[in-house]
């Protein structure tokens, strides 16, 4: 996982990942050098579309639910069933972007990795944050794309629709 921030209220919390990453190529490295100096813990990587992949799966299956239900992802993963809707969503947004990137790695090991490092964090999204601030979200951007992708690619994609349409009756002008 990335590295995270909460801000409610005046209260800024750090959540610490795996840092920042930066595609290793020789037009990256004076920013490597840049945040590196200033003490920004930065990883470089070979493959920026694999962890954007990565990222959008996650993102797709947590986000959208910590925002309609207005829980961290703890709290998320303490309930079984709606663990199992974010398990589901997993698989499904894993399903249409394998056939976009090479994913690596098979779907129930990512899928226990991911668990095992969000099922106990106090965070709240990204998402969440934008509701709490009557912002217009990603979700249009990461499940929305989704379910366009899906279309284009004649696979269905239930639980990412039914997510959005959720969200959508909650949050009409947020979508």
């Amino acid at each position: 996982m990335n590295d995270g921030f909460n801000l409610i209220g005046n209260q800024l919390t750090y959540i610490k990942g795996k840092g920042f990453f930066i595609e290793e190529d020789r037009n990256t490295l004076k920013l490597y050098s840049i945040f590196e100096g200033a003490g920004i813990e930065v990883r470089k990587i070979h493959n920026m579309n694999l962890q954007r992949a990565q990222k959008t799966i996650y993102n797709c299956s947590t986000n959208i639910f910590s925002a309609i239900y207005l829980k961290t992802f703890r709290e998320l993963f303490e309930d079984e069933k709606l663990t199992e809707r974010i398990k589901h969503t997993f698989f499904e947004t894993y399903k249409i972007l394998s056939k976009k990137v090479d994913l690596r790695q098979d779907k129930e090991i990512l899928w226990d990795k991911f668990y095992k490092v969000v099922k106990n964090m106090n965070h709240y999204s990204s998402t969440y944050q934008d509701i709490r601030a009557n912002k217009i979200t990603e979700i249009a951007f990461l499940n929305g794309q989704i379910v366009k992708l899906g279309q284009e690619m004649n696979i269905a994609t239930p639980y990412n629709c039914r997510a959005i349409k959720e969200f959508r009756e909650k949050y009409p002008t947020l979508y």
